[in-house]
């Protein structure tokens, strides 16, 4: 009996040994068809089309002449102009203080223990001042129009990254077992031919079949919500 179970064993082994090898290492198991991609290359070709159909409004573009300057010099109008009101508020005892050359930080700075050496009514009237006022509507209208800006260009960066995830996927359905994200660090070894690199294969299907990436401005508001 003993004798029997060691030659079933001897029988067995050949077999096991194949059972246990790595597919890699079977004479039947399929070579893995990879390659890899530059992702940053495909959302950069993808961002180039959807700024392409989806242009900035022409206010937008016009930039500072169509505010009647730059943001940075109405910024300096602007405190200038402000600066120069408070001033005018001072209370006498602050007007001596700063008279006799000594550092007094209310004289910029707007705290509640600075409220005593400010005539309050007068402060009140600053925003009142027709220049004042009408260099706040400016900055304030800058303001809006860069959160603007920056809006749409993360919904384009966000549009650029969901279609680059579609558009790779299909391209490589029907060519390869798996695609991997393309990085600094080279492959270490491979043999001859075995690496493929799919980015200019992807790019020349976005330019041969362009995408539809018109947004509507509900979508641009929603996928730039991110910097809000």
């Amino acid at each position: 009996m003993h004798k029997a179970w060691v030659l079933l064993a001897v029988l067995l082994l050949p077999a096991c040994k194949e059972h246990w090898l790595s597919p890699a290492t079977s004479k039947e198991a399929a070579a893995v068809r990879w390659a890899v991609v530059d992702r940053r290359d495909i959302e950069e070709a993808l961002a180039a089309a959807a700024r392409e159909q989806n242009p900035l409004p022409g206010e937008l573009r016009d930039g500072d002449a169509s505010s009647g300057g730059s943001r940075e010099v109405i910024a300096e109008q602007l405190a200038r102009l402000e600066s120069a009101a408070r001033s005018r508020c001072m209370t006498e005892e602050l007007r001596v203080i700063v008279g006799r050359g000594q550092s007094v930080a209310c004289e910029h700075m707007r705290a509640p223990e600075c409220d005593r050496l400010f005539d309050q009514a007068c402060l009140a009237k600053i925003p009142d001042d027709p220049q004042i006022a009408e260099l706040r509507k400016k900055h304030k209208a800058f303001s809006e129009r860069s959160r603007t800006k920056e809006r749409y260009r993360e919904a384009i960066r966000v549009l650029a990254r969901e279609q680059a995830k579609i558009v790779i996927a299909d391209y490589a359905k029907s060519r390869f077992d798996l695609v991997i994200e393309k990085t600094n660090v080279p492959v270490i070894y491979a043999k001859d031919g075995m690496v493929t690199d799919a980015t200019e294969g992807i790019l020349e299907e976005i330019r041969k079949k362009p995408l539809n990436l018109k947004m509507t401005e509900e979508q641009v508001w929603a996928k730039g919500e991110r910097i809000y």
